[in-house]
C-alpha cells in the first residue's frame, strides 16, 4: 500500500509531480506532464530527476537546466569510445597541436551557445510503500502457501535452483 509521507523524498518513495520542460530555442516545443507519478530511484524519462528530487518535500518547486544534446554533433570516434578514425586508440600521449587545440576551442564555444532546457518540477505528493506484516494469515490469503515457513523454504529452494542454473 502507499501511505502519504511527511518529510523529504527518498529512494523508493512514490512522488506525484507536475513537470514543465521549456526552452528559449524556438525550434523546441514546451512540454508539460501533470500528475506524473514516479518511483524515486527508478529510470525516468526526465534526465537527472533523482539528483534533484531526493531530499525535496511536498510543495517544493525545483528548477534546473540541461543542455540540449544534438545527436549529429557526435563523431564516430566519440561513439566508439575514443578510438581514432582508423579504429586505433591514441595512447602515445602526443597532442595534435593543430587538431586537438582547435577541437577544444570549437567545443567550448559551441557549449556556450548550445540551447538548454529548463525543467521545472513541482512536488505535489510524496507517498511511501507500506508492506503488510508477514503473517501466516497474510500468506494464506495472498499466496498458494499455507504458512510463512513453507513459503520461505520454497523461495529458498527456487533461489538455489536459479543460482545453480545461472552458473551452468
Amino acid at each position: 500500500e502507499l501511505s502519504p509521507k511527511n518529510g523529504e523524498a527518498t529512494t523508493g518513495d512514490v512522488v506525484t509531480l507536475d513537470v514543465n520542460v521549456s526552452s528559449a530555442d524556438s525550434d523546441l516545443s514546451d512540454t508539460s506532464f501533470d500528475d506524473y507519478v514516479y518511483e524515486v530511484g527508478k529510470i525516468s524519462e526526465i534526465p537527472k530527476l533523482d539528483e534533484h528530487i531526493i531530499g525535496a518535500a511536498k510543495g517544493s518547486v525545483i528548477v534546473y537546466s540541461l543542455p540540449v544534446v544534438n545527436p549529429d554533433s557526435f563523431s564516430a570516434d566519440e561513439e566508439a569510445g575514443g578510438a581514432g578514425a582508423d579504429g586505433a586508440d591514441r595512447e602515445s600521449g602526443e597532442d595534435d597541436a593543430d587538431g586537438q587545440d582547435e577541437a577544444r576551442a570549437n567545443s567550448s564555444s559551441e557549449d556556450a551557445q548550445a540551447p538548454s532546457l529548463e525543467i521545472k518540477v513541482i512536488v505535489k505528493e510524496i507517498e511511501e510503500r507500506v508492506l503488510p506484516e508477514l503473517t501466516d494469515e497474510w500468506v494464506q490469503g495472498a499466496t498458494e502457501y499455507q504458512d510463512v515457513d513453507s513459503m520461505r523454504v520454497d523461495v529458498h529452494q527456487r533461489l538455489l535452483q536459479y543460482k545453480k542454473t545461472s552458473v551452468r
